[in-house]
């Protein structure tokens, strides 16, 4: 958690910039309609990818949803677009988690919940000349 100040009528995609806050979420960071290294793609507003959540501590510590805003089919109730909202007060700001860094290695670990599986069970009776399928139960001799 964070506390920032910000002047009046700032921006707040630039306020958490700023501070070092990345508002952009997904595997492709970089690539949102005010995309810094590809350039504007589409008008800012349009992607959807600074989407967080604001809820403002007064009625006006926060411009009204733009227009943008209302016609964007993810933004409802709290959600807002960074990059349309306008800090004109005190504000709690919520942004959700960013995409977990990977590390790429040929190295592959095998789930170890899978040893005690049902499937794992027939995969190896099967590999080992066995077969798959259970055997039918014998009939009763009358």
């Amino acid at each position: 958690m964070k506390e920032l100040a910000a002047p009046a009528g700032a921006n707040l995609m630039e306020v958490c910039q700023s501070a070092g806050i990345d508002v952009f979420r997904g595997i492709w960071r970089g690539l949102h309609c005010g995309g810094v290294g590809l350039g504007k793609l589409l008008p800012a507003g349009t992607c959807g990818r600074c989407k967080l959540w604001v809820k403002p501590d007064a009625a006006s510590g926060v411009n009204p949803p733009t227009g943008k805003e209302k016609v964007h089919p993810k933004i409802d109730g709290m959600y807002r677009l960074a990059c349309q909202v306008r800090v004109l007060g005190d504000m709690d700001v919520t942004t959700k988690p960013g995409w977990q860094e990977f590390v790429e290695s040929s190295e592959w670990n095998r789930d170890p919940r899978a040893d005690g599986s049902k499937w794992m069970e027939r995969w190896r009776k099967a590999k080992a000349g066995g077969t798959e399928k259970e055997e039918p139960a014998a009939e009763p001799e009358s």
